[in-house]
């Protein structure tokens, strides 16, 4: 029995030690295999860049696994590699001790780990190695002067969103942490952007610095982490949220109501609790209607909606518009698309259908001219018409000449996404009007139906110039 017993000590230690040695050659099985987490994609992209850069810098987006790996990382490195010396630094103290405890706990549960743990040299803030190595915690704003590390972790060191509070913790990191690293140090930065010039921003146009952005959502509409997070559960999340801060912590393009053209305030303004979508024409009969129309053909899971938007501009009050139908819908394909504007045309019988023409999209146009006598308009779209289309809805905004439905259920789920997409245009870093969101359409089918307002507008000016010259 107690040979039974010594034999069943020995291959304990004898597998302890095979893992130890694996788990030393190769993080893919420490991470996995002994600390028990998922080693995806980009996880491993982030690993093969941490090893092959002193300089690495990731803007992921919230709970994708950023910290967990930053932090098994840095475990790995100072449990296998003696006499390494690490800071963990984070916007707070408490966050970094909440980080210590969280390494504590992957620690007690594997018990080579455990081993390591000098029971005189172990603290809330400070872990002292059997091997020589330790793991020290540490805040921004805090003294670190004397530390010459051969590790920094900068985990989520951004505070606040005014120029002061960010301007506060660029200068202690130029000023206070980069002259604690030695040449062969490694310094490891990762986080979720908080505005479009903060630190890790600028940390891209700096030489010896990799900086890479990580979405929830990639340019082609698909999911980083499947797994975690779906399409479906973040589009459930997109709803559970303000658009700007969705944008911010999930696609890692910050936002705010400073940089937005459309910030909630004035969106807010135009809310109209009186005010109800409408399946066709009713009220006075001397309204106007227009149309602007937004075309899309795929059947591509990210691709866009096909976005038709009525405004109607009162007899009483001409330079009010107001929003009064929305068809959004996505996989509509050419010929429902030519029946659902003819439908549209029936109901609310629009001065102008203005409708976005690149491309493919002209063949509606020359279609539509072909066989019916809808009011069609063309908008050819450059970047220059495109901002001049976009600045013509954000004064009208901004003048208080537009009123959104919020009358009821419908109306305002409708509205709130329009919302979302509105807000998130702004001018990039190149100086450009641009939108940061997953979808633009609805956005720009509205702002296609203000366009066919001017554009009548213009239409009856030249007729009553033409009749006034006639008269003279």
């Amino acid at each position: 029995m107690c040979g039974d017993g010594l034999q069943s000590s020995l291959s304990l230690e004898a597998i302890e030690e095979i893992d130890f040695e694996v788990a030393k050659r190769d993080f893919k099985f420490f991470f996995e295999e002994i600390l028990g987490f998922q080693l995806s994609h980009h996880h491993e992209r982030w690993y093969n860049n941490l090893e092959q850069r002193k300089r690495y810098c990731v803007k992921a987006a919230r709970d994708h696994g950023k910290s967990t790996l930053f932090l098994g990382y840095m475990l790995w490195k100072t449990a296998f590699n003696p006499k390494t010396k690490a800071v963990l630094i984070s916007h707070s103290l408490h966050q970094s001790i909440h980080h210590m405890r969280t390494l504590n706990d992957l620690i007690d549960s594997v018990p080579f780990l455990a081993k390591m743990k000098k029971a005189d040299s172990w603290s809330k803030t400070f872990f002292g190695f059997a091997n020589g190595s330790n793991i020290s915690a540490k805040s921004v704003g805090g003294a670190i002067r004397g530390i010459h590390p051969d590790l920094i972790l900068c985990d989520d060191i951004l505070w606040g969103t005014t120029d002061t509070e960010l301007q506060r913790v660029a200068s202690w990191f130029y000023e206070v942490l980069v002259p604690t690293l030695h040449h062969t140090s490694k310094l490891m930065i990762v986080g979720t952007p908080f505005t479009p010039t903060d630190l890790y921003t600028e940390l891209e146009s700096r030489d010896g610095y990799l900086v890479e952005t990580y979405p929830a959502i990639n340019t082609k509409g698909e999911a980083l982490w499947p797994e975690r997070w779906d399409l479906e559960s973040l589009d459930a999340r997109r709803a559970d949220m303000p658009a700007v801060a969705f944008a911010r912590e999930y696609l890692c393009e910050p936002m705010d109501d400073v940089s937005s053209l459309f910030p909630s305030t004035v969106m807010q303004t135009a809310k109209d609790s009186t005010l109800k979508l409408l399946e066709r024409e009713t009220g006075d009969p001397d309204d106007q209607y227009f149309v602007g129309w937004d075309p899309a053909i795929s059947s591509d899971r990210s691709a866009d909606y096909t976005v038709m938007v009525v405004l109607r501009r009162p007899s009483t009050n001409p330079e009010l518009l107001e929003l009064v139908h929305v068809v959004r819908r996505k996989n509509m394909d050419f010929r429902t698309q030519i029946m659902e504007i003819q439908r549209l045309n029936a109901k609310f019988n629009p001065d102008v259908i203005e409708l976005e023409a690149n491309n493919f999209q002209r063949v509606f146009a020359t279609e539509l001219r072909a066989d019916t006598d809808l009011p069609i308009k063309t908008f050819i779209s450059t970047r220059q018409r495109r901002e001049s289309l976009l600045m013509g809805l954000v004064l009208r905004f901004e003048n208080e000449q537009m009123r959104l439905p919020w009358g009821d259920d419908n109306s305002r789920t409708v509205v709130s996404e329009l919302e979302r997409e509105l807000m998130m245009f702004g001018m990039s870093k190149k100086g450009r009007l641009d939108s940061i969101g997953r979808h633009d359409d609805f956005a720009i089918a509205l702002a296609l139906a203000h366009w066919a307002t001017t554009e009548f507008r213009e239409r009856v000016v030249d007729i009553d110039d033409m009749m006034a010259g006639m008269i003279d």
